[in-house]
């Protein structure tokens, strides 16, 4: 299966998603979302937004790529350079990584781990952001912001995370 990235019209990304499903059963649209937590008017509610603002990853035949142009809420193809006839070809390991990473809940920001001990010394597991599914050691913990100890390529660092993006070890 041979995966591209779609440019969407900015905040029409489910419009787009939702119409090159239409263009037929050899359409397979993935749109990677996060959930969060929004805040308005004193309610609280879980919302779904799209990991990359304005993209989505599109699996179709070569005859409906014409086609896909003209679903509202698409605005081209990422090509390897302007005016290329090809569109750039995404990685399937990578979209199948990303899938499998968002239904483990790794974009999901409003799940807790209640087994996740923060205080200092607890091993724990980050979830999400570019060091998701690294081991780190709690340094110290201030309200919903913990400091972290990681090691990588044999050197470690510090970072503070927001608390609900780690894991029990």
């Amino acid at each position: 299966m041979t995966w591209l990235c779609i440019r969407t019209i900015t905040r029409q990304e489910k419009r787009a998603a939702q119409g090159l499903t239409q263009l037929g059963p050899d359409v397979a649209v993935y749109l990677p979302c996060s959930t969060a937590w929004r805040r308005h008017a004193n309610r609280k509610e879980r919302v779904q937004r799209p990991l990359f603002p304005g993209y989505l990853f599109v699996s179709l035949p070569d005859s409906l790529q014409h086609a896909a142009l003209g679903v509202d809420g698409v605005q081209d193809f990422i090509r390897s350079r302007a005016g290329e006839p090809r569109p750039l070809s995404v990685d399937p390991q990578a979209v199948e990584g990303l899938r499998a990473l968002e239904q483990a809940g790794g974009f999901d920001d409003t799940r807790r781990s209640k087994e996740a001990e923060i205080f200092p010394g607890a091993k724990v597991r980050i979830a999400a952001g570019p060091f998701s599914g690294f081991i780190a050691t709690v340094q110290k913990a201030r309200g919903n912001r913990v400091k972290v100890l990681y090691e990588m390529f044999g050197r470690s660092g510090a970072m503070t995370v927001d608390a609900g993006k780690l894991r029990a070890a």
